[in-house]
């Protein structure tokens, strides 16, 4: 009977792929979000919350049961760093909606350019920049940690 060999990619190839793959995602993002402020759409807000919270609470989760101090104390800066990348964004949401009551065309359908309007949005902007940063800094950071064996008994 012959059996099927099946190569499994070195753990440093594909953290190299994901951290790659994390920075990808996070200037699509940001390619969005500036797309997003035009059209004011506050359901990815909620869901990009949502998802770094959740991310936030695992990286948590993680530390918890980390034996080694040092490498618990990275993972709970990382997870620190989440979540005030989840508080960025739905702070973004806010301020989106401030933007959208006080700065909107009497249809509704768009936003009165005036220097409120540029100076909110680009603080959005701004807000939006700093939460893929911490997310990507603690993804940084985080990573890394999945690769010791951190959930060994502790030794007698």
């Amino acid at each position: 009977m012959s059996t099927l060999s099946i190569r499994v990619p070195a753990a440093r190839a594909l953290l190299r792929v994901v951290r790659v793959l994390i920075w990808l995602l996070a200037v699509a993002f940001l390619i969005t979000e500036g797309k997003e402020y035009l059209e004011l759409r506050q359901i990815t807000h909620v869901a990009v919350f949502t998802l770094l919270f959740f991310l936030a609470n695992y990286q948590l989760n993680v530390a918890r049961f980390i034996k080694d101090p040092l490498i618990a104390a990275r993972a709970k800066v990382a997870s620190t760093l989440m979540f005030l990348a989840s508080m960025f964004a739905i702070s973004e949401s806010g301020m989106d909606q401030l933007i959208a009551s006080y700065c909107s065309a009497a249809d509704g359908s768009s936003i009165q350019i005036s220097p409120l309007a540029i100076s909110l949005c680009s603080v959005v902007w701004l807000m939006g920049l700093v939460m893929v940063v911490l997310a990507v800094a603690s993804f940084e950071q985080f990573l890394p940690l999945l690769q010791h064996d951190w959930h060994q008994p502790e030794k007698a």
